[in-house]
C-alpha cells in the first residue's frame, strides 16, 4: 500500500479534519488513524471503501496514486458532492411522498 498513509493524511487535512474527526467518521479510535498514516497497520476492504467514500475518492486510488500531486481525476469537487447529498434528499422525499400517495389510494379503492 505504497501511498496509503501518506492520501490519508493528505486527504484528512484537506477536509480540515483531526484524526479524531476522521477517527469518529469510520467508527474507529484516533490511534488506528495514526497508525494508518504511518503505515503501522493498513485498513481492511469495507474501511477502505468507506474511506474513499468520506474523502470522494476511488478507493483503490488511496492504496495506488499519489494524490498530494497535482489535482486527481477521482476527486469528486465539494459542488459534485453537495449536489449528490441533494439528490440523495430529494430522492427520500420523493419516495416518502409516492408511499403516501400509495397509502392514500389503498385507502380508496
Amino acid at each position: 500500500m505504497l501511498y496509503l498513509g501518506k492520501n490519508i493524511r493528505f486527504l484528512r487535512k484537506r477536509k480540515g479534519w483531526t484524526q479524531e474527526d476522521l477517527a469518529n467518521r469510520i467508527g474507529k479510535k484516533k490511534s488506528i488513524i495514526g497508525n494508518y498514516e504511518k503505515g503501522v497497520t493498513e485498513p481492511n476492504l469495507a474501511i477502505l471503501m468507506r474511506l474513499g467514500e468520506l474523502f470522494g475518492v476511488y478507493w483503490a486510488h488511496l492504496v495506488d496514486c499519489d494524490l498530494s500531486g497535482e489535482p486527481h481525476a477521482s476527486f469528486l469537487s465539494d459542488e459534485i458532492q453537495r449536489q449528490i447529498g441533494e439528490y440523495r434528499r430529494q430522492i427520500e422525499r420523493l419516495e416518502q411522498e409516492n408511499r403516501r400517495l400509495e397509502e392514500k389510494l389503498r385507502r380508496l379503492e
